[in-house]
């Protein structure tokens, strides 16, 4: 299928009725469309990425330019084969990927994020990254953008999660 328009909007998404209640912390949660080129983020997906950078040190490397990059995530610009591949950069536009946002109603900042692949030939998702900002940590934040994914993935997945 052809990738969809660069100008698709985000889906807002529903918490789940087994997850935490955010409706009274003003809150919303809203899926990303699919990246529309390599290396093109929409705001939201840069805001979930600098989140990434912030609360995951640990996974904000840089793959050696010498170590072959996953077919799933083709396309590096030229100073980036020099360079070497950005981890993270490569999760968030992996074939398929997926970003979910959490944010505060009426701010374009997010304070949680999640990345996910669904495969629906084999009816399940991988999670890639999922992190909170520590500013709403503990809120139930993370369990509410897993919660709502799991709610809107059997429809991507034929039917069964």
């Amino acid at each position: 299928p052809a990738p969809p328009a660069a100008t698709a909007a985000a889906v807002p998404l529903a918490a789940s009725a087994a997850g935490p209640d955010l409706s009274s912390s003003g809150v919303t949660l809203e899926l990303q469309p699919p990246p529309a080129a390599f290396g093109s983020f929409s705001p939201a997906e840069a805001h979930a990425l600098r989140l990434y950078r912030r609360r995951l040190p640990e996974c904000n490397v840089d793959l050696p330019p010498d170590v072959p990059c996953s077919p799933a995530h083709p396309g590096l610009s030229p100073q980036r084969k020099r360079r070497g591949a950005d981890f993270l950069h490569l999760l968030v536009h992996g074939q398929g990927a997926r970003t979910a946002v959490a944010r505060l109603e009426g701010k374009e900042s997010i304070v949680g994020a999640l990345t996910l692949i669904p495969h629906a030939a084999a009816s399940f998702c991988e999670v890639q990254l999922l992190a909170v900002a520590s500013s709403h940590a503990g809120r139930g934040i993370g369990a509410a953008l897993l919660g709502a994914a799991e709610a809107w993935l059997p429809g991507q997945l034929g039917g069964g999660a």
